[in-house]
């Protein structure tokens, strides 16, 4: 786990500038990689290299090289721990150059392919096995990795960059989207901008995409001229244009999913083979790997599955609230005693809360109205020590964890009732008026019916409503086909139709982006079992099993475990992993002196005012006034105080 960084030139010289831009770019990556940097420059006929750990080493560079070019690296040392990991790496000729974040879980199996028909190694890291093995086989390379990784390969005697990203896009990849000058390229938006190469313009469509999703899809970043790499995907530039190619498609993958059913024994026992094996895969590291337990299923099932594979000390970090609902520090110690592992709780406290949000702000280079929980957590596993931690993240989209796949065909079918549009429109305005937090959504849906199931599930996830969005933000609209996927795309088994929005539209674009965002910022490598292409392929080729009545397919196929997980933790109903935020958002927004300006400034404007007001009456949910919040300071830190549409007042 590291941070990358690039800029490639679009002739053999270096312009003047570059390097002090590189040198900005791996900065602001600091915190990616506390365990050293590298800097390669490939400029007219000589290769520079600099490092943390020794003076500048110059020699000469391939012939030719018809584009000048700068790679970085920041390291998080993880796997083979000597000099022999340190990037950027070239091949022994010095004709590509790799920069590489994540990790390769096959890599061992991989190296013996290759040594098998020839090729020698000169360290015991996956990067050479990652280069190596592109150098043989190109972009078909990416169809044999198993892991999470966002890489950029220069090929100096072509004068090309070839850059990719793993199949979920777990690890971040930014490039520019500029018509001249130099490319750019890096972990985080943030360096990218510290290059002072790409404008920080926003895009004016992201804070309508944002109110209406709590986070921007995949493919978009608020930044304008910065586009990010799509999970799944390659892209290739040689100085003229950018080709991008598409290598695994996570719609290919379900639609060839058995959908026969099968039984709730046969579908546990195979969802527990194939967590094993992901989880297995996951401990791959020559640091110690710890786990985040929550309290949950997912998480007590990665540590379950974790302490069967591992029999040593098993690190495990929960959150605690305490003298509140929703503390499951409780849970979460009888799962750590139950598994035996070293488990330490973290109290989270409203003052200390708000303290911090100055360095989580900081840290989100994208708006997002998640990820606290993850900021708060990964602190206290850097602070223990730790550098790699499991979790639970994505046992709900790909097992059936969400009520959304329960209400939404249930919804679907309701929908599709044959009403009139005048009686829609009647019924709309009535159910507008209910004093519940659903109304406003359900009353979009019978003013707008949906086309499709996702289009559904879209209008079921929603932060905003369309009305509510264009009062907030008058002129900032999102085209409904960008605001969540291809809205006419539905097609298949319900099931699977749902398991891919939670996926594609939820789980990469806001949990997988915040989860690295928030533990990079500490230096901390989170891994995912249950994201793992081989883990989804397993659950889908065993086919579906029954559903208990009155709780989620996740939680029937735990409790047919044999078990598995504790009697404890399979009656409750799901909560997640959040904070105390319904009470602590009352608290500040309701004191007479509000805790900071952005406060000051939600309780000011009258646009924001009504959805605070409706927070307070309970008739809207605490991510509202959260996201507006989320907007405004993120604004603020990065275009100089901005006035945002939460201060926009007639």
């Amino acid at each position: 786990m590291c941070g990358i960084l690039g800029i490639v030139e679009r002739h053999a010289r270096l312009t003047t500038g570059l390097p002090s831009a590189a040198a900005r770019m791996r900065d602001a990556l600091a915190h990616r990689g506390p365990d050293g940097w590298g800097l390669v420059m490939l400029d007219g006929d000589a290769v520079e290299e600099r490092s943390a750990t020794g003076p500048a080493m110059r020699r000469p560079r391939v012939a030719d090289a018809p584009r000048a070019a700068i790679l970085g690296h920041h390291r998080l040392a993880i796997i083979d721990l000597s000099a022999g990991g340190h990037q950027p790496r070239s091949t022994p000729d010095g004709r590509f150059w790799i920069t590489y974040n994540g990790e390769i879980y096959n890599y061992r199996e991989l190296r013996r392919d290759l040594e098998s028909i020839g090729f020698r190694f000169q360290s015991e890291s996956d990067t050479e096995v990652l280069l190596t093995l592109y150098v043989r086989e190109g972009a078909k390379c990416l169809e044999r990795l198993r892991g999470m990784f966002a890489f950029a390969i220069w090929d100096d005697r072509e004068g090309t960059l070839f850059l990719a990203r793993d199949r979920f896009g777990i690890k971040p990849l930014y490039c520019s989207d500029l018509p001249a000058g130099p490319f750019v390229f890096a972990s985080e938006p943030k360096a990218c901008l510290a290059s002072g190469l790409v404008p920080a313009d926003g895009d004016p469509a992201a804070a309508a995409l944002f109110l209406r999703r709590g986070c921007l899809p995949a493919r978009v970043s608020y930044y304008r001229r910065l586009t990010p790499i799509p999970p799944g995907h390659w892209a290739r530039w040689d100085g003229d244009r950018r080709a991008t190619g598409e290598y695994w498609s996570l719609d290919t993958t379900v639609a060839a999913f058995a959908t026969r059913e099968t039984s709730a024994d046969e579908a546990g026992r195979a969802v527990r083979q194939a967590l094993a094996a992901s989880v297995e895969a996951h401990m791959v590291s020559d640091v110690p790997v710890g786990v985040f337990l929550s309290g949950g299923l997912d998480s007590t099932a990665v540590v379950a599955a974790a302490r069967e594979i591992h029999t040593g000390t098993l690190r495990t970090f929960t959150v605690a609230f305490p003298g509140t609902p929703w503390d499951e520090s409780a849970l979460a110690r009888q799962a750590a005693a139950r598994y035996g592992t070293d488990h330490t709780e973290i109290a989270l406290t409203a003052d200390r809360f708000f303290a911090d949000l100055d360095r989580f702000f900081d840290a989100m280079d994208e708006p997002t109205a998640d990820g606290v929980n993850t900021f708060v957590v990964a602190r206290a596993a850097r602070e223990a020590g730790l550098k790699v931690v499991l979790s639970g993240v994505g046992g709900d989209e790909t097992l059936g964890g969400y009520d959304s796949f329960v209400d939404v065909p249930r919804l679907w079918r309701w929908l599709q009732a044959g009403r009139a549009p005048v009686a829609r429109r009647v019924l709309a305005a009535l159910v507008e008026r209910a004093p519940a937090r659903w109304a406003p959504k359900v009353a979009e849906m019978l003013r707008e019916p949906p086309a499709s199931l996702p289009a559904l599930w879209g209008q079921y996830r929603a932060l905003f409503t369309r009305s509510q969005i264009s009062a907030l933000a008058p002129g900032q609209h999102a085209k409904p086909a960008a605001e969540f996927g291809d809205p006419d795309g539905g097609a298949g088994d319900p099931f699977w139709q749902i398991a891919r929005c939670e996926i594609e539209e939820f789980m990469i674009p806001q949990l997988l982006r915040d989860a690295d965002a928030y533990t990079m910022a500490w230096g901390l490598e989170l891994r995912t079992p249950f994201v793992y292409h081989a883990f989804l392929a397993a659950v889908g080729a065993a086919g579906r099993g029954p559903r208990r009545r009155g709780e989620s397919w996740k939680t029937t196929i735990f409790r047919h475990m044999n078990g598995f997980l504790p009697p404890s933790h399979l009656g409750r109903r799901k909560e997640g992993f959040t904070l105390p935020f319904d009470r602590w958002l009352r608290e500040a927004l309701a004191a007479a002196r509000p805790r900071d300006d952005t406060f000051a400034a939600l309780l000011g404007a009258p646009r924001s005012r009504a959805i605070v007001d409706g927070f307070l009456r309970g008739r809207l949910h605490w991510s509202r006034p959260w996201a507006l919040y989320v907007l405004e300071r993120f604004r603020q830190r990065r275009h100089g105080h901005e006035t945002g549409a939460t201060r926009a007042s007639p």
